[in-house]
């Protein structure tokens, strides 16, 4: 057994399988791609959690005074309804992929309207849980875009003046000061605002990230392409090299046995084949691809016409050609002259 397969076998039923957990519980798939079904399926499974820690609190709440027995069935009512929307939404997911951001927006109101009806029923403004709707800011700035981010925040802004006006009083928070309620308020409110603006610079900042991270994957992937070709354009060379080798020694073997041959056009033919495959090869393997602008060279097009023809012509005698010049004086182009020159003797030595 390899050292790497003993490291699984005796750690991985330890911390990496709570990390897993972990993940299964609070977060997401990480190979699962779609932003909006992430988040939906993250609302969710917080919203289990908190509604868990809701019923957990209801004791507590009762002996502490901060439930009365009055509103215990509005209290228990409204966390029966969240877990019939949290089933609801469960099955959501499973019956399709497709989703919107209103629908996150929609999830979001009706957790905001549950939290702001359980504080209403437990204490209102007085109860330790209230800085929940600073939780609901930051959650609302990073999985909402960003006009109906703001919109939210407005409506939270109105759900924390609703339990403010109707359950704020000199109680458990506020009994070793004594402040105006305006003052209260526009601190608590403050509070959130600025929670809610760094957390939607700190959803600006990860998404510029996850597009820079998404523009090096494309660069990676076609770079991974470009070697594989690279790699295969190598070996096939490789293996062409060694049988023109043996053809090129033959060739000049045969010319040197042979000497009554030397003015015989197919040998001669032949040979200048060989010199020119065999130039191409050492070119190929001295090259070097270089980076960005560099493949664009400033060029003058007539200048460069004239000496791609010029070259063509020696390997060429025997065709004229006529060149006519048209409003091409002193016309310069980037261009990637080695490409093109080669493409342009190919294109004149397949005719």
């Amino acid at each position: 057994m390899s050292f790497l397969g003993f490291y699984r076998k005796t750690l991985g039923c330890g911390t990496l399988n709570y990390t897993s957990i972990l993940h299964k519980l609070l977060l997401v798939d990480p190979l699962n791609y779609q932003a909006k079904v992430t988040k939906l399926r993250f609302l969710s499974r917080l919203r289990s959690i908190a509604l868990v820690l809701q019923i957990l609190c209801i004791f507590p709440g009762m002996h502490y005074h901060y439930l009365g027995r009055d509103k215990l069935n509005s209290y228990v009512g409204t966390i029966v309804l969240s877990c019939l929307f949290n089933i609801l939404m469960v099955f959501r997911l499973r019956s399709s992929k497709q989703l919107s951001d209103l629908t996150i927006f929609f999830n979001l109101l009706v957790d905001l309207a549950a939290l702001t009806m359980l504080l209403y029923f437990s204490g209102g403004w007085n109860n330790p849980f209230m800085p929940l709707y600073f939780f609901h800011a930051c959650l609302g700035a990073l999985v909402l875009p960003g006009k109906m981010s703001g919109f939210f925040f407005v409506i939270l802004a109105s759900c924390m003046y609703f339990c403010f006006t109707y359950t704020c009083t000199q109680g458990f928070r506020y009994w070793l000061i004594s402040l105006p309620r305006e003052v209260i308020f526009l601190s608590e409110l403050f509070i959130a605002f600025i929670i809610w603006l760094l957390s939607f610079w700190l959803a600006f900042i990860l998404k510029q990230l996850q597009s820079n991270i998404d523009r090096l994957n494309q660069r990676h992937s076609r770079f991974e392409r470009l070697r594989a070709v690279g790699a295969l354009a190598a070996g096939f060379s490789h293996q062409l090299a060694s049988p023109l080798n043996n053809i090129k020694m033959r060739a000049e073997r045969f010319r040197r046995l042979h000497p009554d041959l030397e003015e015989n056009r197919d040998l001669q033919s032949l040979l200048r084949s060989v010199s020119q495959c065999d130039g191409v090869f050492k070119d190929f393997f001295s090259e070097r691809v270089p980076d960005g602008e560099e493949l664009l060279k400033p060029t003058e097009i007539e200048a460069f016409l004239g000496q791609v023809l010029e070259a063509w012509q020696y390997d060429n005698p025997q065709v004229s050609v006529d060149v006519r010049s048209k409003g091409m004086q002193n016309l310069i182009i980037p261009i990637p002259d080695l490409a093109l020159a080669r493409s342009l003797m190919d294109l004149g030595n397949s005719k």
